[in-house]
């Protein structure tokens, strides 16, 4: 979607029978510092109301709330379409210090090119929960604490497309307290500063079409690479990770496996310059066989 100019009413065009909502219009003014809240919310209600989309223009519109927890912040119960001018274009910045960035509960959601700026907060960065969701060109990054940059959770046959997740204290969590099956993620990269950069729980049918892992910042500890549980049929189809430089890996291995069965990995390459060397897998619980590795 081209850029948008800016315009005095809510309504901008129609792109296949859909109106947009340019936030904008709504009186966002976008640049970092001043908060948004209010005006996104005006957005998302127009576009409730008539099954638009809400367009950022490019800039970087913040978010404030204060009042939710860690698993809140931008929050969204029902399908939406959310439409950005491109990563590192359009920014959502969180000011609270400790929600999350957006969630999104019941529905599908249609979320594209634009950056989550987390800005330090604690609080999760993207939760998608919503089934036959899509996602595509999303960055999150600055994430900190205890909560993940990306949280799928539910959102069984979804599709995340050039996902970049940079500068986090965790990675991406998928399945964490729900069943999440069937999903599709191509061009995934993860570079988080410590922590975990992938963990899946109670997954089925999860599959990566390019996975990238590789440490960031100068110095630090990555407690694991990716942890899988009580899942079955994972599909790994290239799968690269660098830990270089001052970067260790506390875990024994890069993939730790418990009461997992049913995973293919093909076409591996791992750098581990800045470490010990690791095994490559480290298998707990019941964990079964039907473990492929390919070159």
């Amino acid at each position: 979607v081209a850029e948008l100019p800016a315009i005095e009413t809510a309504y901008y065009d129609r792109l296949n029978g859909q109106e947009f909502f340019n936030v904008r219009a709504m009186g966002a003014v976008g640049n970092g510092t001043v908060d948004d809240t209010e005006a996104l919310e005006d957005a998302k209600a127009a576009a409730y109301a008539s099954g638009g989309v809400i367009y950022l223009p490019a800039g970087t519109y913040g978010i404030n709330f204060t009042n939710s927890s860690p698993t809140f912040g931008w929050y969204f119960n029902q399908a939406i379409r959310i439409q950005g001018a491109g990563i590192g274009r359009t920014t959502i910045r969180n000011l609270s210090t400790s929600a999350a960035g957006l969630r999104f509960g019941v529905g599908s959601i249609f979320l594209s090119d634009l950056t989550i700026d987390q800005n330090n907060s604690t609080g999760n960065g993207l939760i998608v929960s919503g089934q036959y969701s899509d996602v595509r060109n999303v960055q999150v990054v600055n994430q900190a604490g205890a909560g993940y940059a990306l949280v799928v959770n539910g959102a069984t046959l979804s599709t995340f497309d050039n996902i970049q997740v940079n500068n986090t204290s965790n990675g991406v969590s998928i399945g964490p307290t729900l069943p999440t099956n069937y999903l599709v993620f191509k061009q995934l990269s993860i570079e988080p500063a410590s922590g975990r950069a992938l963990s899946i729980v109670t997954g089925t049918g999860i599959n990566f079409y390019g996975l990238y892992l590789e440490p960031t910042g100068t110095a630090g500890d990555l407690e694991r690479m990716i942890f899988i549980d009580n899942s079955t049929v994972i599909n790994i189809f290239g799968f690269a990770c660098e830990l270089g430089g001052t970067h260790t890996l506390t875990d024994a291995a890069y993939f730790e496996l418990n009461n997992t069965r049913d995973m293919t990995v093909a076409g591996t390459y791992i750098n581990h310059e800045g470490t010990a060397s690791k095994t490559l897998f480290h298998l707990t619980g019941t964990t079964t066989a039907n473990l492929n590795l390919l070159s």
